[in-house]
């Protein structure tokens, strides 16, 4: 499986081909966070659980502005971007 990137910034990249395959990557991850969090509603292994989620927020989703502590997503879709 491979994704093609194109550097636009120094740590900003364009999808050149591969968009559904991290759509795809993406759909699991959010899963796996959706799975973690029934585990932590349901009160088992609530601290070890809270920091899987916290670790697939930061590697996969983003990481958070340190003013506003809101998660600044890592994809964004660009202008050229159309669903079929």
């Amino acid at each position: 499986m491979y994704i093609v990137l194109q550097q636009t910034d120094q740590y900003q990249y364009e999808v050149i081909d591969g968009q559904q395959r991290l759509v795809t990557l993406s759909i699991i991850v959010l899963a796996a966070m959706k799975a973690i969090k029934n585990l932590i509603d349901r009160g088992e292994e609530v601290d070890e659980n809270n920091e899987r989620y916290a670790e697939l927020i930061k590697y996969f989703v983003g990481g958070k502005n340190l003013v506003s502590l809101r998660v600044v997503s890592k994809l964004y879709l660009n202008r050229n971007t159309s669903w079929y």
